[in-house]
């Protein structure tokens, strides 16, 4: 009687371990409405505290990223570098140097503002860009603009595209355009374009 009472002990124990294996979380507390909205203010009390943080890049750095990875014998037709993420990742901070024009592209939700310290080129505009590809969710590039507009740019010269604008960035042929390009996330604009189907 006793082993029959053991072996149904067993029995029980071993079943019951196999239903909570197939019900996963069937005994596990959800958050109460109070604990989740705790979680929320405090969610948004970091991003705030993270949005606040200065963001700061010494003239020195620039100009040492400019010597050592841009210098004038690099065979490369593209170069870039990050400087700075920004403490709330919204803002990229980046140095680039074209020997060779960019394809028309386009960001759903990224302004871009380019600060040009040398060389000579131009930012082509349009109204939309015809025959692009998908390059992730938001991001197409190549094709062609519908109706077309080119600002000439030249060092010292600074100029903001908003995000969805079509662009494309052009290199004159005698010299590479080098320029700071701070790109800023517009977290508030839908993503328009996810992968082709």
């Amino acid at each position: 009687m006793r082993r029959h009472l053991m072996v149904t002990m067993l029995a029980v124990v071993v079943a019951g371990r196999i239903a909570l294996a197939q019900q996963p979380g069937a005994f596990v507390a959800k958050p109460s409405a109070k604990q989740l909205a705790q979680k929320e203010r405090a969610a948004k009390r970091q991003a705030e505290q993270l949005r606040k943080r200065i963001d700061f890049i010494p003239g020195s750095t620039a100009d040492a990223a400019f010597r050592s990875g841009f210098n004038r014998g690099n065979p490369a037709q593209v170069l870039g570098t990050t400087l700075l993420t920004s403490g709330d990742e919204q803002t990229n901070f980046e140095l680039v140097r074209r020997k060779v024009s960019g394809k028309p592209e386009v960001h759903a939700r990224w302004d871009d503002l380019m600060i040009i310290r040398s060389g000579t080129g131009a930012i082509i505009t349009g109204d939309s860009l015809v025959g692009s590809t998908y390059r992730a969710p938001g991001e197409r590039a190549g094709g062609y603009f519908g109706k077309r507009y080119e600002i000439a740019l030249h060092a010292g010269d600074v100029i903001r595209i908003p995000a969805a604008v079509p662009h494309q960035v052009i290199v004159s042929a005698n010299e590479p355009l080098e320029y700071l390009l701070i790109k800023q996330r517009r977290q508030e604009l839908p993503i328009r374009w996810y992968a082709d189907r």
